[in-house]
């Protein structure tokens, strides 16, 4: 006689089969077209006939080892088989209703039994063999991948970064990271496993899709690593448009563009001209000091670094650098003189004002070579300008009366007050001193006509000036004596 609770169990086990079957066929389309894409009431209703067919099969399997009539199990065991072939039929199914592990976590059911471990029965195709490949591979673009995202993110935080910049940091940061995570760790790859199973990609392609993801990140951010420099002209072009009103703000953004391009010797120039107004000078100097290397900055630059160095009265390095600054004039210069060219040259307003004050300083400190250096190269740039070309001809004419060179002194001041018949002086003053040392009687009986410019025009306000002024009354005395 058969085990009475064997075939109470396995019609049971059959009735709750043919009732998961007629459920699971009813949501087929869904199920493996969609994925998980039922009703919440349908899921559960499918989940809670699943947990019924397991639960019913254990009950069979215990009421198969606890049978006492081995005659009649033959027959009870070859109706089992064939309704675990039913089951193993809905497998792929289930899966996409439920997933089996988290169902053993909630019931604690022998995980050794096949029915609770039940997966889809796909059959393997060669590809499937490259599996280990791709998992490489994603740890491989992963790892680049954050080593990339820990050096943009290093130039970022370096500076000041807008919201923009802060924005996309954070989200580039947060998909390699999950990404990684879903490579490295179990978690991690719980998480892509879901939302891959979500969408409903085939399962036979889940590695393959996570390659796909790293690859592509990390194509976002070698990409992103390689166009710094252009990223940082823009950060630079946003300064600019910030350097007439915020300073504060165009230096933030010069530093940001310095901190993704070291290379940006444009931004280094605008930064060192903030710290030069700021009158921040050891700063100014760092970076200008940087910019001059480029070839293309040079000359510019170099004019600045020798207004900061005049400004902070070191007159030898603002001299050489300021050589620096004029050379393409130098070479224009030397070509007029071997009549390759016929062109003049200009000096910009900011070296003129540099020149012209190295060429006083060697002046009042009787360094005539320097100073003449200086005024020859100065009146070949200033052509077309007469208050400038008055002021260097008087200097020269100054000089030579210094070095009581005075017929030598005699064709500079001549130039200079045929330029400006009254005022300023010192041209007339000057000249008054070289033509009363003349050798002709002619020449000195002139030098009267001059005292007495330099007597009418003279502005006691400079120490110079002032001095001539007290000679050419008693000059004047003297010959009306």
């Amino acid at each position: 006689m058969a085990d009475t609770r064997l075939d109470q169990a396995i019609q049971k086990y059959e009735e709750a089969i043919n009732s998961l079957t007629s459920k699971l066929n009813t949501y087929k389309d869904k199920l493996e077209k969609r994925g998980k894409k039922l009703s919440e009431e349908d899921e559960q209703v499918l989940a809670q006939e699943i947990l019924k067919v397991l639960v019913t099969r254990d009950i069979v399997q215990a009421a198969i080892i606890e049978n006492t009539q081995p005659d009649d199990l033959a027959s009870s065991i070859a109706t089992v088989k064939k309704l675990d072939t039913s089951l193993k039929e809905q497998a792929k199914l289930i899966n996409c209703v439920i997933g089996l592990a988290h169902l053993r976590d909630i019931i604690k059911g022998p995980e050794r039994e096949w029915w609770w471990l039940l997966a889809p029965n796909t059959p393997k195709h060669w590809y499937d063999s490259l599996d280990p490949l791709w998992i490489f591979l994603s740890i491989l673009f992963n790892a680049i991948s954050l080593t990339l995202i820990g050096d943009i993110a290093t130039r970022f935080s370096g500076g000041d970064p807008n919201q923009l910049g802060s924005i996309v940091l954070v989200l580039s940061t947060l998909a390699t990271l999950l990404s990684a995570g879903g490579a490295l760790t179990k978690p991690g790859h719980e998480i892509i496993k879901d939302f891959l199973q979500f969408w409903g990609f085939d399962k036979r392609w889940w590695d393959e899709l996570i390659v796909g993801l790293s690859f592509v990140l990390f194509l976002v951010f070698l990409c992103t690593r390689l166009n710094l420099a252009f990223i940082s002209n823009i950060y630079t072009s946003v300064g600019d448009k910030a350097y007439a009103q915020q300073l504060a703000t165009a230096e933030d953004n010069y530093n940001l563009a310095i901190n993704l391009n070291p290379d940006n010797t444009n931004a280094h120039y605008k930064l060192g001209k903030i710290y030069a107004e700021t009158q921040d000078f050891d700063k100014a100097l760092a970076s200008y000091k940087t910019a001059v290397k480029d070839p293309q900055m040079a000359i510019v630059v170099a004019g600045d670094l020798a207004n900061l160095y005049l400004e902070q009265n070191d007159y030898s390095k603002a001299d050489k650098w300021l050589w620096k600054a004029l050379e393409r004039e130098r070479e224009k210069r030397k070509e007029i003189q071997e009549g390759k060219v016929d062109q003049s040259y200009k000096i910009n307003e900011q070296q003129y004002k540099i020149l012209e004050k190295l060429a006083r300083f060697y002046l009042f400190n009787n360094d005539y070579a320097n100073a003449f250096r200086w005024l020859s190269l100065g009146l070949g740039g200033t052509e077309y300008d007469p208050k400038k070309q008055y002021i260097l001809l008087t200097y020269m004419g100054w000089i030579r009366v210094k070095q009581e060179r005075y017929s030598e002194a005699e064709i500079p001041l001549i130039r200079a007050t045929s330029l400006f018949k009254e005022q300023p002086a010192t041209a007339h003053c000057l000249l008054a001193q070289a033509w009363e040392k003349s050798e002709q009687a002619k020449v000195r009986q002139q030098a009267r006509q001059e005292w007495e410019q330099c007597l009418r025009y003279a502005n006691q306000e400079i120490p110079e000036e002032d001095n001539w002024l007290a000679i050419a009354r008693q000059r004047l005395k003297t010959q009306g004596d």
